[in-house]
């Protein structure tokens, strides 16, 4: 039986090791929780389940992070001073 998309047993967080399967991976969101005959809350580690919606299959369910996409570079060469770009000198 082949180990679809799975990492390697490691220490993953938790008391025991976990096989974390790669976000591509059939195992993630296979599950629906809501119907499930048993509602296991979290997974082996203690994350809660579901992340997006639906349950990974397995001991881990991929942990979904709240990080703010990054600001867009400014689109002005200019250098920016307190109030907007920094005033032209004029040498003369």
């Amino acid at each position: 039986m082949a180990l679809v998309g799975l990492g390697p047993l490691g220490s993953n967080g938790g008391l025991t090791a976990t096989m974390v399967p790669a976000t591509s991976s059939v195992l993630v969101d296979r599950a629906d929780c809501e119907t499930a005959p048993v509602l296991v809350e979290t997974d082996q580690r203690g994350v809660d389940r579901p992340q997006q919606g639906r349950c990974d299959t397995g001991a881990v369910e991929i942990l979904v992070l709240d990080v703010e996409p990054p600001l867009p570079p400014p689109t002005t060469s200019a250098p920016l001073g307190p109030s907007g770009p920094a005033p032209l000198s004029l040498v003369g």
